[in-house]
């Protein structure tokens, strides 16, 4: 005949017939997790039951906080912009001067160049000064004979070649600051024996200094001006020993002359 158990003879045990050590059996928690799952060990270490959502928090306990989230800017939407955030704002650009163009007319706040040397400085006042030094000075066109007419002259000069211009020749003559009194003297007097050769070829070396000279810049005008003067007066000089000797030489006439006349 089978009998029916009796909970009250099997209170405190295992029906398994092992002891976990726990202190008494409740058939409704078998395993002795208690109301909530918390498991009471048996050195009486409290454990942290896990949180079941269904069930809800014990008391004074709220569902586990999860780490805080990292903060990350959100994209910018043209669409939008988050509350108390602007489109992001691009670096600003390098500016930079326009060129000025005449026909378009100047950029607003800026005129065309001022005349006259009135331009902004150099970027780079080492390397205007360069290329300043690098240009070539300008030339001062200085002019040679200025100070010498030839209108009233006394010197003569005369040729056998039939297509010598004795005025420009005695001109350029004049004019020249490279030779001295004595050699352009010695040109006079030597004239009608030089050859067509040789009076072309000075011809070429006095137009040639004329050209050279002006081609010097300004800077030199002064020793230039000073060198002019001085073959100005040497002419002179030239010119008053021409008519002293033609006075001479009439004297001489007029003696011979009167030796003539005189039977002398």
């Amino acid at each position: 005949m089978n009998q029916t158990p009796d909970p009250q003879a099997n209170q405190g045990q295992n029906p398994q017939g092992t002891n976990h050590g726990f202190n008494s059996y409740d058939p409704f928690d078998p395993f002795g997790f208690g109301p909530m799952g918390g498991v009471q060990p048996a050195n009486g270490q409290q454990q942290q039951p896990m949180y079941n959502p269904a069930a809800g928090a014990p008391a004074g306990q709220g569902p586990p906080v999860p780490p805080a989230p990292v903060q990350q800017q959100p994209m910018y939407n043209p669409a939008g912009a988050p509350a108390g955030q602007g489109p992001p704002v691009p670096p600003a650009p390098v500016q930079q001067q326009p060129m000025y163009n005449p026909a378009a007319g100047a950029p607003a706040g800026q005129g065309p160049p001022v005349p006259g040397g009135a331009y902004p400085p150099h970027p780079n006042p080492g390397a205007a000064q360069a290329q300043k030094a690098a240009e070539p000075p300008k030339p001062a066109n200085f002019q040679l004979g200025k100070l010498i007419d030839l209108s009233q002259t006394v010197v003569k000069i005369t040729t056998n070649h039939p297509n010598i211009d004795t005025n420009l020749f005695l001109s350029l003559l004049a004019q020249s600051i490279s030779l001295s009194k004595a050699e352009k003297m010695r040109i006079v007097t030597s004239f009608p024996t030089l050859s067509l050769f040789q009076i072309n070829e000075l011809i070429r070396i006095f137009q040639d200094e004329k050209v050279e000279f002006a081609k010097l810049p300004e800077k030199n005008v002064p020793e230039l001006e000073k060198l002019a003067k001085k073959h100005a007066l040497d002419w002179e000089s030239i010119e008053h020993d021409f008519q002293q000797e033609e006075i001479k030489k009439k004297e001489l006439e007029a003696q011979q002359k009167l030796r003539d006349k005189f039977g002398l």
